[in-house]
């Protein structure tokens, strides 16, 4: 199977393409190297995100392993994730090997944590689901959330800990995920 990417064009045309090849922009990993976006735009990226594990889901297609090496943004704010029909045999998340679109919520957690915290997670226990939860949680708690509303502040924290639980059937679905980050990206204010 070739590699192709799913794009969320930005517009009010804008929607979700699958395209052949790699993605389009500057990747994610790049970007942070600069420092994380305002929250409004960290916001909408996941949103974005969202909106693409959704489409993939119901087109039965899981990547396995998101990280932000795989997450492109061009100049017109358009949000790729390439590296889809790759073959992957291990992932970041507990389970050790791709398991569906949970999974792939898994490495969105992942993302989302990086675009809202400076430093990278801790290393994660992948044998005990308690010690990770707790990982999870204590590493979430630790994000600087200056700038977003204060009423909104503890639900950005249990979602992003939700979508990096050990367990999988704990993980919130794609839909979910682009309903609750819709509406925080929504709900703050910033650049465009």
């Amino acid at each position: 199977m070739s590699e192709f990417h799913f794009v969320r064009t930005t517009g009010d045309d804008g929607g979700v393409d699958v395209c052949d090849g790699p993605a389009i922009g500057l990747d994610l990993e790049s970007v942070l190297k600069d420092g994380t976006p305002p929250w409004n735009i960290a916001l909408q990226i996941v949103a974005g995100l969202c909106e693409i594990f959704d489409i993939a889901e119901e087109d039965q297609v899981v990547h396995g392993d998101l990280e932000p090496k795989h997450v492109f943004i061009d100049e017109t704010g358009a949000v790729s994730i390439e590296g889809f029909g790759a073959e992957r045999s291990r992932t970041r998340a507990p389970e050790g090997t791709p398991k569906g679109s949970v999974t792939d919520l898994y490495g969105l957690g992942y993302v989302a944590y990086r675009l809202f915290c400076s430093h990278d997670l801790p290393s994660l226990p992948d044998d005990d689901p308690d010690a990770h939860d707790d990982a999870v949680i204590d590493a979430v708690l630790l994000i600087d959330l200056e700038g977003v509303p204060e009423e909104m502040q503890g639900d950005i924290q249990w979602f992003v800990a939700k979508l990096m639980s050990f367990d999988r059937e704990d993980r919130p679905t794609a839909v979910e995920a682009w309903r609750t980050f819709v509406a925080f990206a929504n709900a703050t204010t910033g650049p465009d």
